[in-house]
């Protein structure tokens, strides 16, 4: 069986610790997901972090040798749930961080964790479970492409995709309790006492083995892509346990003999795999298109219906491949807006946004492509300038007025002549569709989280895309979580079922969180992307797109 790349990754930071130490998450090693998601817990048997401050005296590599330690350096754990005492098995330390093994022998429920440093000690409570599976993935945060391999054990990639009817091992931790002494290499079990469930594209897969590999605490799972999923180069894989929904990943999927092809993003698989040899690379992005928002109520107000035409663009430089998945292709419409997973028709992923007060690292640089991007259409030309190299306009701001989009769409041509430092002179073209109606825009005003929602909808653009897009979030104290989804569907299906493994990954929606908007649920109908070229670009896409979508302030609440 193969060993999978980056088993746990670190960046060791060399400081000492005076002080006593400070737990402020724990979470599984994968997965990442956070403390207060819905699908939290630490699961019996799995390799989870600790992070904080002051957790060890100075850092330790991975440890390989075997039986991996309880104490080391100086720091030892204790988890105590229920009056019942265990020692997690440590594999590395650094200051700052510390991944260790819960014994499988520690009863699930609620307790504490303690970690003793140099004989001072600090303590947070813990959430333990029996099985919480999180997907390896090439970002090493938990989202988009999984680190998944085929059945002769190459890594699946946009040109050695997984193919239907095929088998797949996914790496990770969580499967659940096992027996024996967990320092020591370990002896495959399948875990069949513990029921797990993937689902790949949105069908059950066949799984024909999860359990323990070799190495302590890392698990495998060895499934059979269904044979009828639809084939991508993002299609959602996601392990569902009776106590938790893993993260949601990515695979690339296509018949046998030919690299995965996705028309949502505009890049082919050979597309793909080509940046991803690169490393470093810079790709460009141009979207333009219409918000439409219904009338709503504001603090006992009636605010009527609103329509802003927007357009974004961008030119981003990404240090490596595990940047671009990071990003996971869909742009942001603003330099500050997290940006959307990228997710092929058919199938969901969820987007864990964070705590607003810590937001997540940007795993790009914008590049300059000249003093000004010129957006000629029916109703005229606009005139976009930058900021921080980043193009965009709304009708509210920077130009772009009510008129420039008409209702029946159009085509409209994008020119920065006469260049910039980094990006060369370009033209490109986007098509934004006309109008459509979702059907329950008006009349939805929440989302029952254990029963998913159907949405419906006409009048959408021939040959198009329609993505279902919601996002709730939830206070904790002076925290707040956020989570989004997408899903990706052909806009002639007409109706799509987002499923309670989705929703239910959201947090319910918190009765208010200041500033903050709570909660929506969104239908945007996109054209496919065009691809396009511009000097200093490896590739470039653009595409239209009209969102119809509950407003953020209107009550509208994930239950």
């Amino acid at each position: 069986m193969p060993r999978p790349i980056f088993l746990i990754a670190f960046a060791p930071v060399f400081a000492l610790a005076q002080t006593p130490p400070n737990i402020v998450a724990l979470q599984n090693n994968y997965s990442y997901t956070l403390p207060f998601a819905p699908n939290y817990g630490i699961a019996q048997g799995s390799i989870f972090i600790i992070v904080g401050s002051n957790l060890a005296g100075a850092s330790t590599n991975l440890q390989t040798a075997y039986p991996l330690p309880t104490n080391l350096a100086g720091v030892n754990l204790t988890v105590t749930v229920n009056d019942t005492v265990t020692h997690p098995i440590l594999y590395y330390l650094p200051p700052n961080q510390i991944a260790a093994i819960l014994p499988s022998n520690t009863p699930v429920g609620t307790g504490t964790i303690a970690v003793v440093n140099d004989g001072q000690t600090g303590t947070a409570p813990i959430q333990v479970v029996q099985s919480a599976f999180g997907i390896f993935t090439l970002n090493g945060a938990g989202t988009g492409p999984a680190a998944a391999f085929d059945a002769v054990g190459k890594p699946l990639s946009p040109t050695n995709p997984a193919n239907p009817g095929g088998t797949i091992t996914l790496w990770g931790s969580g499967v659940g309790p096992a027996t024996g002494n967990e320092a020591i290499l370990q002896t495959p079990a399948n875990l069949t006492n513990i029921p797990i469930e993937v689902d790949v594209g949105g069908l059950v897969a066949t799984v024909a083995y999860h359990g323990r590999s070799i190495y302590p605490g890392l698990d495998q799972i060895n499934l059979v892509v269904p044979p009828t999923v639809q084939p991508g180069c993002w299609v959602s894989i996601v392990v569902r346990s009776a106590a938790s929904i893993g993260n949601f990943a990515t695979i690339p999927v296509a018949p046998a003999g030919q690299p995965c092809s996705d028309t949502t993003t505009g890049y082919s698989g050979a597309q793909l795999q080509s940046l991803y040899n690169k490393g470093a690379f810079n790709v460009g992005s141009i979207a333009i298109g219409s918000y439409n928002i219904p009338p709503r109520m504001v603090n006992q107000t009636p605010i009527p219906a609103a329509t802003t035409n927007n357009a974004a663009v961008g030119f981003a430089h990404y240090p490596s491949a595990a940047a671009f998945a990071a990003a996971q292709l869909v742009p942001a419409t603003t330099p500050t807006t997290v940006a959307a997973a990228a997710v092929s028709v058919g199938s969901c992923v969820v987007n864990p946004l964070g705590y607003i007060n810590s937001p997540p690292a940007v795993p790009f640089s914008y590049m300059d492509a000249g003093p000004a991007i010129n957006i000629t259409g029916a109703a005229g030309m606009e005139t976009v300038t930058p900021v921080n190299n980043f193009y965009g306009a709304t009708t509210s701001g920077n130009s772009l007025t009510s008129v420039f989009i008409p209702a029946s769409g159009g085509a409209f041509t994008f020119n920065n002549s006469p260049g910039g430092v980094a990006v060369g002179t370009f033209t490109a073209q986007a098509n934004v569709p006309p109008a459509f109606v979702w059907n329950e825009m008006g009349a939805t005003t929440s989302v029952n989280r254990s029963q998913g929602v159907t949405v419906t909808w006409k009048n959408a653009a021939p040959n198009s895309f329609v993505q279902i897009t919601g996002m709730s979030s939830a206070t904790f104290g002076t925290i707040v979580l956020q989570t989004s989804f997408n899903c990706t569907v052909a806009a002639s299906a007409g109706t799509f079922t987002v499923p309670p493994s989705v929703t239910l990954s959201l947090p319910p929606t918190a009765a208010t969180v200041g500033f903050v908007n709570p909660a929506f649920l969104s239908v945007t109908n996109y054209t496919y992307p065009q691809l396009f070229t511009a000097p200093g670009m490896d590739f470039g896409t653009t595409y239209g797109y009209v969102v119809s979508s509950t407003s953020a302030t209107s009550g509208f609440i994930y239950q």
